[in-house]
């Protein structure tokens, strides 16, 4: 319905053809989630739970899917934003075993990953290409760039 109004608003979306590729990605997810899931699961899923964290036009993205883990398995997760992360949450990476989550796109992405670096936090990304992620996009096996 957003996509519908927007093009209706300013043109040049092409809403069914969005969601038809939207639907396509998440079937071909789902088929393949048996060479994914387990390699991020053991990564992000730790004893004190899974962060998720994104740049402020993905902080959505990030806050449904803590809420999914809380929901769901009724797991411990947080959601947070980039550039707040080193004001609110760098400091649970010197006391817990910190796992996270990264949705990558912040100018706030290279001092928080030096915070991890230095305290040995977990750090997973899809798709991305970071010093010190662990990038576990689906169907391109688990590499740490």
């Amino acid at each position: 319905m957003h996509l519908a109004l927007l093009d209706s608003l300013v043109g040049g979306v092409d809403a069914s053809s969005l969601i038809s590729s939207s639907a396509d990605a998440v079937e071909d997810l789902l088929s393949r989630r048996n060479k994914w899931l387990t390699p991020m699961s053991e990564l992000l899923l730790g004893p004190d739970g899974t962060a998720m964290v994104g740049p402020a036009r993905r902080l959505a993205s990030a806050q449904q899917s803590a809420l999914m883990l809380r929901e769901g398995p009724r797991l411990p997760a947080i959601a947070c934003e980039t550039g707040d992360w080193s004001h609110i949450d760098v400091y649970l990476t010197k006391t817990t075993d910190y796992r996270m989550l990264l949705l990558p796109g912040s100018k706030w992405e290279p001092q928080l990953l030096d915070w991890c670096q230095q305290r040995g936090a977990t750090v997973v990304g899809i798709g991305v290409n970071l010093p010190g992620v662990t990038d576990v996009s689906p169907g391109s096996g688990t590499d740490t760039a």
